[in-house]
């Protein structure tokens, strides 16, 4: 910011008896420039020799003390002869950014000759980025004057925000809306901004002329706000003008009556404005949607007052897709999904390195340059080396990850009676439901949480949804299984064995995406009884023939053995294993008609045996019964190295299907028999809003 001295002190040439900015000296200096910028203007057609025209009509102005371009990136200033500097955006025009934005509502956006640049991470360490901002506050601002056509695009996002669990500040950026944000978990403006250009020292001389001074050691950039300059403004904001806090900054901004865009001027925050006033939550997000934002002092600021992550733009920048891309596919998962270029299954949320990657490969990390503008090309030069790239920067002790949490799947563990959710979801303990209740959690990191889980009832089955300060995450169904299975031997006679198993199984079935765009992936879902699984066997029947001799023997089979959950190293014990493999149909969801379940059981038991000789009781023994699955041809395949795992097949709602396996030899004859195992809390398309 120009150095403005205190014309309080001693009046100059042009001020009024008061010697202050507040003078009809200075308006009549910024109308003077305002006339000579809006005539001067053709906008988009020859930017280098417009800005040209500019300083020399400027220059030949009495009101004006001096003029000049900063070549580099066309950026005019001057300074009143009040002793006011002013900056002259020069960067992003309305007719430049209206055309970009109306071909990205056709879906037909120009991509960028340097769309292949790599992604752009200035600062960023390898650490993992798995924090959510402290809080809920999202300051979504726009400082684009009606000339622009932002504002259906900046409400879009605040309504994302305000669906996905935010506290929405969707106020004007005016100076005291800036100067009273305060532990922002997201702060996002669209807006205005300016290079870093060289300070000029405006310095009275001896015979008490003003004389501007450059010093080209010392730039300062700033971002657009909505407070206007006017006398009342110049004279409550003068102190931070002095302090190099505030500029004054001219743009193209509203409608005018005849549909041309007026050039007004406001004031613009620096670095420093944004260091003394501002704060954001720890691992909070400052994206800079402006021009020229990416810069040092401007992320360094963002950083010492707190936050994690900071995301601006190399050069000039337009239209709206890279920031809509980039919120859509933060806020993710929540009710409606993907908002915009939807991806099928809908997507859930990704930390920020992620989401990053995925927009820079479609290009929309780039300013689209050059442009064929119906009007004519403007200048493409300011593409050098990749620059007019979005860039994101990380604090140096900063996490910043994710805007949600992220359910990335799920994992039961039926012996510890507890859920394991993988996902992104901070330090930061919130809480977690499963199909509407709060389930008790027993630990909570960044990557993983671990809940108990009932076996039964509220809480045991159904959608999970981890939650922080009302920030939801995607729904991720538990899914579980529960009927009969009967496994029976019948012997000579009417003997008969008969293990019969009550069964309860859990899992996540569901197809889930590992990065952004990329195509869901399956996983086989270990699975082990739950707690509340019974089985029983019972034994039944006699068999009498008659010896050489001519004596009936006669065999008994009594009994019935309640068999415990609980493993044990002598007999009764049960044991009910399984993989569910489920399989993506042809748009990435979960196909029950392709998912194949391979169940094991095995059971040791024992029952009566008493023998009989000519009606009298001989011998009474317990008979032991060990049942694989591998006998009698009952399993497809072994599992864990040993046990015979039986296929089964889930109808269309996951539901096992009812079927039975017989094998028969001369007087023995063995079933494997059961009944439909019904499905709750499944993994169908309603359920898919976020993998």
């Amino acid at each position: 910011m120009p150095d403005v001295p205190d014309l309080g002190d001693t009046p100059g040439p042009g001020s009024d008896a008061d010697g202050d900015l507040a003078s009809d000296d200075t308006e009549t200096a910024l109308a003077a420039a305002t006339e000579v910028q809006e005539a001067e203007d053709v906008r988009g057609r020859d930017l280098q020799s417009e800005s040209q025209a500019l300083v020399a009509a400027l220059e030949a102005r009495d009101d004006i003390i001096d003029a000049g371009e900063d070549t580099g990136t066309d950026t005019v200033w001057a300074v009143t002869d009040t002793g006011l500097p002013i900056n002259f955006v020069r960067n992003r025009f309305a007719a430049w950014d209206n055309y970009v934005i109306e071909q990205e509502d056709q879906g037909n956006v120009v991509q960028s000759a340097l769309a292949d640049v790599a992604p752009s991470f200035h600062g960023v360490t390898a650490r993992d980025t798995t924090e959510l901002p402290d809080g809920k506050k999202a300051y979504v601002m726009n400082g684009m004057g009606t000339c622009f056509n932002n504002g259906a695009a900046i409400a879009q996002v605040r309504s994302w925000f305000s669906a996905a669990g935010y506290d929405v500040n969707s106020s004007a950026p005016t100076i005291p809306n800036l100067m009273s944000v305060s532990d922002a978990a997201v702060f996002f403006i669209n807006t205005h901004g300016t290079p870093a250009v060289p300070v000029t020292e405006v310095k009275r001389n001896d015979s008490g002329s003003l004389t501007p001074v450059q010093d080209s050691d010392r730039r300062i950039g700033s971002l657009w706000t909505a407070t206007p300059v006017n006398r009342a403004n110049l004279t409550a904001y003068k102190q931070m003008l002095l302090d190099e806090e505030l500029v004054v900054l001219s743009a193209e901004h509203n409608t005018a009556a005849d549909g041309s865009c007026t050039t007004p001027y406001y004031f613009g925050i620096t670095p420093k404005f944004i260091q003394k006033y501002m704060s954001f939550d720890t691992d909070s997000l400052v994206f800079v949607q402006a021009c020229f934002s990416d810069r040092t002092d401007l992320a360094n600021a963002a950083f010492a007052a707190g936050a994690g992550v900071y995301a601006g733009w190399g050069a000039l920048t337009t239209g709206t897709i890279s920031y809509k891309y980039y919120f859509d596919r933060a806020l993710s998962g929540s009710e409606s999904g993907n908002n915009i270029e939807k991806e099928t299954p809908p997507q859930r949320a990704f930390d920020w390195q992620l989401i990053y990657t995925d927009l820079s490969e479609k290009g929309y990390h780039q300013v689209l340059q050059p442009i064929k503008f119906p009007w004519g090309n403007v200048r493409n030069d300011w593409v050098n080396g990749g620059q007019a790239t979005l860039v994101f920067r990380e604090a140096p002790s900063g996490k910043h990850g994710y805007l949600l949490p992220t359910i990335q799947r799920l994992q039961v563990n039926e012996e510890q009676e507890k859920l394991f959710i993988h996902g992104g979801f901070g330090s930061r303990q919130g809480k977690v439901t499963i199909n509407g209740s709060s389930v008790s959690i027993d630990n909570w990191s960044e990557k993983m949480i671990s809940v108990s889980l009932p076996r039964s009832g509220a809480g045991s089955y159904g959608d999970v949804v981890v939650e922080v300060e009302d920030r939801k995450s995607n729904i991720v169904p538990l899914t579980e299984w529960r009927g009969k299975l009967t496994y029976t031997e019948q012997a000579l006679g009417t003997l008969k064995r008969e293990m019969e198993w009550d069964l309860h199984l859990r899992g996540d079935v569901h197809t889930y995406r590992n990065e952004p765009g990329g195509d869901p992936t399956v996983m086989t879902q270990d699975l082990y009884m739950s707690r509340d699984s019974k089985a029983k066997l019972t034994a039944s029947g006699s068999h009498s023939e008659t010896d050489a001799d001519g004596n009936v023997i006669t065999t008994e089979w009594s009994g019935t053995q309640n068999i415990p959950w609980e493993p044990s190293s002598t007999a009764p014990q049960q044991t009910v294993i399984g993989e569910v493999r489920p399989k993506a149909d042809g748009e990435g969801y979960a196909d029950p008609g392709s998912a194949l379940l391979a169940l094991g059981m095995t059971a040791t038991a024992e029952h009566t045996q008493k023998g009989y000789e000519n009606g009298s009781l001989e011998v009474e023994t317990k008979i032991p019964m060990l049942l694989f699955m591998q006998a009698y041809g009952f399993a497809d395949e072994t599992i864990l190295g040993a046990i015979g795992a039986v296929h089964f097949k889930f109808d269309s709602n996951w539901n096992i299907k009812a079927d039975k396996r017989t094998f028969t030899e001369k007087n023995f004859k063995a079933t494997l028999e059961w009944e439909q195992l019904t499905a709750r809390g499944t993994p169908d398309r309603a359920h898919a809003r976020g993998l």
